[in-house]
């Protein structure tokens, strides 16, 4: 009886499907799902102490998205200009990719700030402007900041006092 595959269309099938699956458990492992719709931010920091590829992205607590990709931008070093403007001043040299779920819509104004945990490394936590009714576009850039740690506002504030 004579197979409708060969033994090499056999093994180059097993293959396409194993490649495949492998794709998508690593995606999935990453916390990544394939098949829901995602709208991509950029933010520009200038400090990304902790953060790392999945990192999650919260709003209010609840998580809406995940960091896709940190990429260092050379050509802002080689920038030097006299007239600084408040946009120039706002933009850092490293600038995170993000995506969000596509219901999530991020008012002009919002922030993305760095919350530095103790166990997970760090979070990003959007900060919306709820007084703007006007939506940013998805693929634009947001201002990001670092928020102040625990153990750094206990040097500020508690260790003066205590010499």
């Amino acid at each position: 009886m004579k197979s409708v595959f060969t033994k090499e269309a056999k093994i180059g099938l097993v293959t396409i499907v194993s490649l495949a699956l492998l794709y998508l458990g690593i995606n999935y492992l990453k916390g990544i799902n394939l098949f829901q719709p995602v709208n991509h931010y950029y933010v520009s920091f200038s400090n990304v102490k902790g953060v790392t590829i999945s990192s999650p992205v919260f709003v209010d607590g609840f998580k809406v998205g995940l960091v896709r990709d940190i990429v260092y931008d050379y050509d802002a070093t080689d920038k030097i200009s006299i007239d600084i403007s408040l946009e120039d001043h706002m933009t850092g040299k490293i600038i995170v990719e993000v995506s969000l779920e596509d219901k999530m819509r991020l008012n002009k104004g919002s922030y993305i700030a760095v919350v530095n945990t103790f166990l997970s490394g760090a979070e990003l936590h959007i900060h919306l402007n709820t007084y703007v009714d006007d939506f940013l576009k998805p693929g634009s850039t947001l201002e990001g900041r670092m928020e102040e740690d625990m153990m750094q506002s206990v040097q500020e504030k508690i260790l003066p006092s205590v010499e």
